[in-house]
């Protein structure tokens, strides 16, 4: 088979696939701090992969700060929060992670992190409220997941959380993210490492 034949048939065979039906769910979020930025402002970055594919911004005025967040079409009181910013310049997203908590059972519904993300929105000012809100709310919040937060002062953190425990990931710190960036998907670095993570991917 010459090369081009070959070429020809990748190239069929990638656009096939694009065509198939591909159910996506696995999140995919970056952090880049300010060290790694133009004008030295840390960002967020997600790519949502959800069941729920209309999704809307609402504005609300129900904590101590104002803000701004994505919230699926259907909820129309706003009760989950898939990622915001506030007026205190207080932003956070996730991605599920799926080998945190181990063995361990939660009381409550185990799928809490809108609403979580909703809490943090109306009462943090920065990265380090999101660290004591994490440490106060230990065993009483249905999470596993990577939390990606960034605020006005330049902080930059994933924070791979469970029921109990979490993890701070600092994108400022060169031993996690010499480039000064992080990606998570629906793994944690400090979760299980054995436990099998299936996901489909888009393409």
């Amino acid at each position: 088979m010459r090369p081009f034949e070959i070429a020809l048939g990748i190239s069929l065979s990638a656009l096939m696939l694009l065509f198939q039906p591909i159910q996506s769910t696995a999140c995919t979020t970056a952090i880049i701090s300010g060290k790694a930025t133009p004008d030295g402002r840390p960002l967020l970055w997600k790519h949502r992969d959800t069941s729920d594919e209309n999704n809307k911004l609402m504005y609300f005025t129900d904590g101590t700060f104002p803000y701004i967040g994505l919230v699926n079409s259907e909820d129309t009181l706003g009760a989950e929060v898939w990622m915001g910013s506030n007026s205190a310049g207080f932003s956070i997203m996730n991605s599920a992670s799926y080998n945190l908590n181990g063995g361990e059972k939660y009381a409550g519904n185990d799928e809490e992190e809108g609403i979580f993300m909703k809490r943090a929105l109306q009462t943090c000012a920065t990265v380090a409220d999101f660290e004591r809100l994490l440490d106060e709310t230990s065993g009483q919040r249905g999470v596993s997941a990577n939390f990606g937060a960034i605020d006005a002062a330049g902080g930059a953190a994933y924070y791979e959380a469970g029921y109990t425990q979490h993890t701070k990931f600092d994108a400022y710190d060169p031993r996690v993210a010499p480039m000064g960036y992080i990606i998570r998907t629906n793994f944690s670095f400090s979760g299980e490492r054995n436990t099998r993570v299936l996901a489909i991917f888009d393409i």
